[in-house]
């Protein structure tokens, strides 16, 4: 990925908004790859692009990333007010996949710092935004995130009512989708034996054991 995102912004003929998401996206591998000090390099180029350009839209993108770059440094405050930024950008550049993620992630630092109903409202607002835009996956992502942070809690009950909220969601696939990562753990603690009902596009079912 580094490496076409390199070669694509050597060409000449690359439009500005275009070699500012090839940074954003040369930051993301850098930071995958743990590589920091160039994940910063290429986001900072990013932004310096991005504000000549006045885009609100991908000055939200960068804010979102440098929120992640700091929260990989341990910056746990710079990344608070990063994506506060960029939630806050994306509002204004009428972008709500862009906020949503932005609360999702805010949601996930709050976890890590053990802030747990600062993570719940977070999910909370990402939550709307999913069931407003009909996104089905991101919705069950949203779900399953607010579930693990209600067990946290110890709150069994609302973590089961996302659960199930999440499984209940048809999917948009041919085949039935299993339940998510997060929406698994949850129940493997408090249901291990469960056995759950997939509903496909085409109404095709099956069972799930966990």
């Amino acid at each position: 990925i580094i490496q076409k995102a390199t070669t694509a912004l050597s060409h000449k003929n690359t439009t500005i908004d275009t070699q500012i998401k090839l940074l954003i996206i040369s930051s993301d591998a850098h930071l995958k790859l743990k590589e920091t000090a160039k994940s910063s390099e290429a986001i900072e180029k990013a932004e310096h692009l991005a504000n000549k350009q006045n885009n609100k839209k991908l000055q939200a993108l960068i804010a979102l990333e440098k929120g992640n770059l700091y929260r990989v440094r341990s910056e746990k405050e710079k990344a608070k007010e990063s994506f506060q930024k960029s939630i806050a950008t994306a509002r204004s550049a009428g972008d709500e996949f862009i906020e949503a993620e932005s609360y999702i992630q805010l949601g996930n630092l709050s976890r890590m710092e053990g802030t747990f109903k600062q993570a719940l409202t977070a999910y909370d607002q990402a939550i709307v935004i999913y069931k407003k835009k009909k996104s089905t996956e991101l919705l069950i992502k949203g779900l399953g995130l607010r579930a693990s942070t209600h067990r946290d809690l110890s709150n069994k009950q609302e973590a089961l009512k996302d659960v199930n909220e999440a499984i209940a969601i048809a999917t948009k696939s041919d085949k039935p989708a299993t339940p998510c990562g997060a929406c698994r753990a949850v129940l493997a603690e408090f249901a291990p034996d469960l056995q759950i009902i997939l509903v496909g596009k085409n109404e095709q079912i099956r069972l799930f054991n966990l």
